[in-house]
């Protein structure tokens, strides 16, 4: 198969304006009235005839598929595969068929989602990552912050690496051995226990270093 963004010219068709965007070959009716939703214009004719729109854009028979966003028809590799639910209930599970929007498109839709929803895509990756790594909620988090009292539990103070003009949350700090969560760390503490490996004998060595002492006990005079 081609690669997707080196596709044959034979390969790549616009659908002219008229006929249905879904590939079917057949002309559409003219809009009796102006909406938005199915991107009608009164007068103009119709993208698409009734149930040959986004959902059931048509497949040929040839190995191509036309995406409903660029409109050009593109091989069956230029799409995603996805497996249909009705087909798995039906014991098919290995039928696949391919997303309606090609890759590229899907890639650029994408990235437009999230930059208009910076902050809703930012917590939802948050949410799934804790449930992922440490079996918490984005409620247990929040119980777990207010028994903090917002700050970290080993320097007591706020988090201070800023990112994107607003303060990191604290880390999950956890036992490696065990999985079990510990507290929240900020990020300089956090980053101080993994690098002496959570050792009580280095932290008691570093007291003991950090203790007042006179250069002469140090050097044995």
């Amino acid at each position: 198969m081609p690669a997707t963004n080196q596709l044959p010219l034979q390969l790549v068709k616009i659908i002219p304006p008229g006929f249905c965007k879904c590939g079917c070959g057949n002309k559409t009716l003219l809009a009796p009235r102006t909406d938005i939703k199915r991107g009608w214009i009164k007068g103009q004719p119709k993208p698409c005839i009734t149930k040959h729109g986004h959902r059931n854009a048509a497949i040929n028979g040839n190995g191509v598929r036309i995406c409903t966003m660029c409109y050009r028809e593109q091989p069956f590799s230029a799409f995603y595969p996805v497996s249909r639910k009705r087909d798995r209930d039906r014991g098919r599970g290995d039928l696949l068929t391919t997303t309606s929007v090609c890759r590229k498109c899907n890639l650029k839709r994408n990235r437009v989602y999230r930059k208009k929803n910076r902050e809703k895509c930012f917590s939802m990756v948050a949410r799934s990552t804790l449930k992922r790594m440490y079996g918490m909620t984005g409620d247990d988090y929040a119980v777990l912050l207010k028994s903090q009292h917002g700050v970290c539990a080993i320097c007591k103070q706020t988090e201070r690496k800023i990112v994107n003009g607003e303060p990191q949350n604290l880390s999950v700090d956890h036992d490696h051995v065990t999985g079990k969560v510990r507290g929240l760390l900020c990020s300089r503490c956090n980053l101080f226990l993994g690098r002496i490996e959570d050792s009580i004998q280095i932290l008691c060595s570093a007291i003991d270093y950090l203790s007042p002492i006179t250069l002469e006990e140090v050097i044995g005079i």
